[in-house]
């Protein structure tokens, strides 16, 4: 039970100071962005609408601290493993050197089964909107062009064609 309400505090304040630090970043940034508006020439303001301006100091810094957000979950994993690493230090060292090991071991696995599954699955999203594609040609054709429009398929009851779309006959 504790375990689980010191997690799920670390948890709150964690995204509480992430809130705030993105907060106060684009606080920054959008300062940055106006007084760097207020400092060109009046010509420049008058060749673009304030709309674009407007979206260049709010949409733009929004874009920009979005890539800020995974940070402090990246730091909070490594300070998680570190202070893993140091209680398993503290229990056996038998204990921290297999984590030690075991660790990157299965990030190297997962690496290279992403790297194995990648071509694979690529391939199977491309076929499948491949056949998609033909399926929403082929149903706006005139019904002339599709002799199977009121008839029932020769398929068992899938509205997938046999071999598309991964449907089987």
């Amino acid at each position: 039970m504790a375990v689980g309400l010191i997690r799920a505090v670390s948890i709150m304040v964690r995204r509480w100071f992430n809130m705030l630090a993105t907060a106060r970043t684009q606080r920054t940034w959008r300062r940055a962005v106006t007084d760097r508006f207020l400092d060109v020439p009046l010509a420049f303001h008058q060749r673009r609408p304030a709309g674009q301006l407007l979206a260049h100091a709010d949409a733009d810094v929004e874009v920009a601290t979005t890539m800020l957000k995974p940070l402090a979950f990246s730091l909070s994993v490594i300070v998680l493993a570190v202070a893993s690493l140091v209680s398993l230090l503290m229990v056996h060292i038998l204990f921290a050197a297999v984590a030690v090991v075991m660790f990157p071991t299965l990030t190297l696995l997962n690496r290279r089964f992403t790297r194995m599954v990648e071509a694979p699955a690529a391939e199977g999203k491309r076929r499948w909107v491949s056949c998609r594609a033909s399926r929403t040609r082929a149903s706006t054709a005139p019904s002339s062009s599709r002799p199977w429009v009121g008839r029932a398929p020769r398929w068992s009851g899938s509205p997938t064609p046999p071999g598309c779309c991964g449907a089987t006959a």
